[in-house]
């Protein structure tokens, strides 16, 4: 008998398995897609702090207001005017606050940045990676963690001199659980904390005449229903000069809701996990209709199989990617839903 009166919210950034189950990040419901864009509302007079790691926790910015309003923007590097700087990269971000690019090179493995174009004090200045750094890497769950050492050349074109910036960055899932923002309160959110410790060495005339340090610490809040962040926090310190904070969070994420309502029906699903056929038996109820729903809330079929016997189903599977799905089953009198792994 399958009873069912659970409401899930599906999320992009991560898996759900049940309601304080550990959200897993894959390229498949995070990263940065060419099209996409995203509003952040910007704070930068915040005086709190990012709330504690760990699991099961509840980080409550539900008051947080607005400084100003942000838009960022993915699209396809060769439309911008520095896409052969960048050959590499196949994703580039614009921000609506200023005329920087920033370009990605985003794989099934991580996101990596090689390089970003833009205007600092009027000047055109060029970051160009010869070791991209990692910005996160895939599969990533509570817990996980990499470091990793790049450097990158600063042009500052029209000048004599140019900066050699050397750092070394670890990325660690240190925590998930509830988001509560002034947008709604988001479940199964996973935090990323990206930990950036870099060096710039100012070059005049090939002689070097200052050396500039540099302690950044991002937090960053995901869920699986959506490919967009909810929420970044930075803390970023320059050494002799303070530290500043900056919280952009998103104004309207973009999730997919799946409801399971209550039904009494008499179903059978098996196996689950399955690698190969998927057996669905219903008793005594016509079916109607048979979907697979993806983690990002899309049908990947919806056809009806022809029942091998009466009202016994067969769904192969073999051709999908791994991972979590929901199969939905609607009969004459009602409907359900059930969470199908395959593996």
């Amino acid at each position: 008998m399958i009873k069912n009166s659970i409401y899930l919210t599906l999320t992009l950034f991560i898996i759900q398995t049940s309601v304080w189950a550990q959200p897993i990040l894959t390229k498949a419901n995070n990263g940065y897609e060419i099209g996409s864009q995203v509003t952040y509302s910007v704070v930068t007079s915040y005086t709190g702090n990012e709330g504690p790691s760990g699991a099961n926790q509840v980080w409550d910015f539900s008051n947080l207001g607005e400084d100003y309003s942000d838009i960022s923007s993915y699209i396809n590097p060769s439309s911008t005017p520095y896409s052969s700087d960048f050959p590499n990269a196949n994703v580039a971000e614009t921000r609506s606050s200023s005329d920087n690019i920033v370009y990605y090179k985003v794989t099934d493995d991580d996101i990596q940045l090689h390089g970003t174009m833009g205007t600092v004090s009027g000047m055109n200045v060029k970051y160009s990676y010869s070791i991209p750094e990692k910005m996160i890497f895939y599969p990533i769950t509570y817990g996980d963690s990499q470091t990793q050492n790049w450097n990158a050349t600063v042009e500052y074109q029209g000048q004599p001199y140019t900066s050699n910036r050397t750092g070394s960055t670890e990325i660690s899932a240190d925590g998930y659980g509830t988001l509560k923002l002034p947008s709604g309160t988001y479940n199964n959110v996973i935090r990323i904390l990206v930990s950036q410790e870099y060096t710039d060495e100012v070059i005049y005339q090939g002689t070097p005449i200052q050396v500039i340090d540099y302690f950044v610490d991002t937090y960053y809040w995901y869920q699986a229903t959506s490919k967009e962040r909810l929420m970044a926090y930075s803390y970023i310190n320059v050494i002799g000069s303070g530290t500043q904070t900056n919280i952009e969070y998103n104004k309207n994420p973009t999730t997919t809701s799946i409801e399971l309502n209550n039904s009494t029906l008499n179903a059978t699903i098996f196996p689950n996990p399955t690698s190969d056929k998927l057996n669905i038996h219903v008793e005594n109820q016509k079916v109607q209709s048979i979907e697979l729903i993806n983690t990002l809330g899309v049908v990947i079929t919806n056809e009806l199989p022809t029942p091998s016997t009466d009202n016994n189903y067969v769904i192969d599977v073999r051709d999908y990617e791994k991972g979590i799905y929901w199969l939905r089953v609607q009969t004459e009198g009602e409907n359900f839903t059930q969470k199908i792994i395959i593996n």
